[in-house]
């Protein structure tokens, strides 16, 4: 039986780090799905455009479909989403978090990458896994929709909700993982597979304004990941 896995791949600094992740396994196809839902830090589709060229160029055609999901999002209450509520500067701590958090955000992008794989089992004998760069953060903050339990129960209910379940596992290597952990493995997986870890990462743009403002705990806390494993950021 072949394996398939599906990713969230926003553009981020944690979602291409473990699309990289995934190079590195045995899987005979990876399918990506990118989503705009409105977000302020749009530009990083962008960048994930360049990376995703750039990883055709050496040999690792990447399976990408984007989704507009800003009609779902755009009546949800979130400073990375609303125009009216500014994006808070400064490490994230529990009330920024809350600021920040976007309702629902990983349950319906889950949603989305399960009807997938659902419909991948039916049209062919298939395993599939579903992957998302959720992660600990480095602080004792860690989003709600960010935590092993929640996935926990996410991946009972679509199992009780859908046909062949017995296929569909979720893979989330980073769930119990630092920051700065993912940027190590990143760039782990870079040295072994030739992979220019500088021009990807010069094209993950993290920011949550999306404008690199070095102030939002995106940027804040993806300099302190890259400066705990001694690694120069290649998009400063």
């Amino acid at each position: 039986m072949s394996k398939k896995v599906i990713l969230s791949l926003s553009g981020g600094l944690d979602s291409t780090a473990l699309l990289l992740h995934l190079l590195n396994k045995d899987y005979d196809e990876i399918y990506t799905i990118s989503y705009f839902y409105g977000q302020k830090n749009k530009v990083e589709l962008d960048g994930l455009a360049r990376i995703l060229f750039y990883l055709e160029t050496v040999g690792h055609k990447i399976k990408n479909k984007r989704i507009d999901l800003s009609s779902v999002f755009n009546s949800f209450n979130s400073s990375l989403t609303s125009s009216d509520v500014d994006v808070p500067t400064g490490k994230t701590d529990e009330s920024k978090m809350k600021m920040n958090f976007v309702p629902n955000r990983n349950a319906i992008f889950s949603s989305v990458l399960y009807g997938t794989a659902v419909s991948l089992t039916k049209s062919s004998d298939t395993e599939v896994d579903i992957c998302l760069g959720v992660h600990t953060g480095d602080g004792n903050i860690i989003p709600p929709d960010c935590t092993p339990e929640f996935y926990e129960k996410l991946d009972e209910a679509f199992k009780i909700g859908n046909i062949n379940s017995d296929k569909i596992n979720y893979y989330l290597p980073y769930v119990d993982k630092k920051k700065y952990n993912i940027v190590e493995d990143a760039k782990s997986v870079c040295d072994k597979l030739g992979l220019n870890f500088e021009f990807i990462f010069k094209n993950s743009i993290s920011c949550y304004n999306g404008t690199g403002c070095g102030k939002c705990g995106a940027c804040n806390d993806r300099k302190l990941a890259f400066k705990k494993v001694n690694l120069k950021d290649p998009g400063e």
